[in-house]
């Protein structure tokens, strides 16, 4: 199954968002956890884009350094925020 949502607020407006989906058997979810956010023009980025598929990011490394990290993890998602609460 996929969704298809056609939202568009207006640009540099934000708002919070929360998601709630629905099984085939009728059963809702949870309310998912509130997400600030806004849409802004967009920018091209400072770097080169680097492929989907690249098996590194060493072409544009940050300089960001994690140490002592589980052999198990495989993938780190780091978000930013505008704001130190994390809006």
């Amino acid at each position: 199954m996929s969704l298809n949502l056609n939202h568009q607020p207006d640009m540099g407006v934000p708002q919070w968002y929360r998601v709630q989906v629905r099984d085939d058997a009728g059963n809702w979810s949870p309310l998912s956890a509130p997400v600030y956010g806004a849409v802004f023009p967009e920018t091209p980025p400072r770097f080169a884009p680097i492929p989907h598929d690249a098996q590194d990011c060493s072409a544009n490394a940050w300089p960001l350094n994690l140490n002592n990290l589980d052999p198990r993890v495989r993938q780190l998602a780091v978000y930013r925020a505008l704001q130190r609460d994390g809006h």
